[in-house]
């Protein structure tokens, strides 16, 4: 039987190791490293000497998934230098805490499956969407320089099948009052492959080439046509009425 020092040095020994481990851990968390596999983008910037802009977030966004993803204005959002030679800088970290730069020429590849996958942008540290469909990284709403981010609530609104009205809305409000607007949307699907979408005013989505992330939908209310019917059939008509209104959709009209 083991003597009452050596078990009391055995559970101080495990006692010490169980802190030092919960210590490391939040020391990680607490410098923004995340626990999982692939260099994590601690920050990007995009352009050519002094004119450069942060895309820290977009490239999080763009690398998380697999296949081969361009550098150019139109993937990291804008041409911050133009008719120079522009450079995609990432400064990253894995989780044993090393340090590594990447620098991407203008045209060049990138292979997304050596970075973290931060779930396009939805829920940093979970694995991302692999199902079908375009998968949204960012998406705007306006005119001009009046636009405002309207990537989450584009995610909800296309998450599901049929047609899907562009308006103000569906988008929840309008950030540039007379003018005439668009909805950008930036998506990937599993593959690396990145598109561009452009939408203007009134125009229809179909729902169904999106990536379904599970919709979370807002309440609306759908018009119902008035009819003629028969008194006897008016219970019925308002019944039918009310189970309607507790669907959960975007607005289609």
């Amino acid at each position: 039987m083991p003597s009452k020092p050596f078990f009391l040095r055995t559970c101080l020994f495990l006692f010490v190791l169980t802190t030092f481990a919960v210590a490391a851990q939040a020391q990680m968390h607490s410098n923004g490293i995340l626990p999982g596999p692939g260099w994590q983008v601690m920050q990007a910037d995009w352009g050519a000497g002094s004119r450069r802009v942060d895309v820290t977030n977009r490239v999080r966004q763009m690398l998380s998934g697999n296949g081969q993803v361009k550098v150019n204005n139109t993937n990291l959002g804008g041409d911050p230098a133009v008719g120079a030679d522009k450079v995609l800088r990432i400064n990253a970290r894995n989780s044993r805490g090393q340090s590594r730069q990447f620098s991407f020429k203008e045209g060049d590849y990138i292979d997304a499956t050596q970075f973290y996958n931060y779930g396009g942008g939805l829920n940093p540290g979970m694995p991302g969407p692999g199902g079908p469909g375009w998968q949204v990284m960012q998406a705007d709403w306006g005119s001009g320089n009046r636009r405002v981010d309207v990537t989450n609530r584009v995610r909800q609104m296309l998450s599901g099948n049929g047609q899907v009205k562009v308006n103000n809305t569906n988008l929840g409000g309008d950030p540039a009052v007379g003018a005439d607007k668009v909805l950008r949307i930036s998506a990937r699907d599993s593959n690396g492959q990145v598109r561009q979408f452009s939408y203007k005013e009134g125009a229809f989505i179909d729902a169904g080439q999106f990536y379904n992330y599970g919709g979370n939908y807002r309440r609306v209310a759908i018009p119902i046509r008035a009819i003629r019917v028969d008194p006897g059939e008016a219970t019925q008509v308002r019944g039918a009425a009310t189970a309607t209104c507790k669907l959960f959709a975007p607005t289609t009209a």
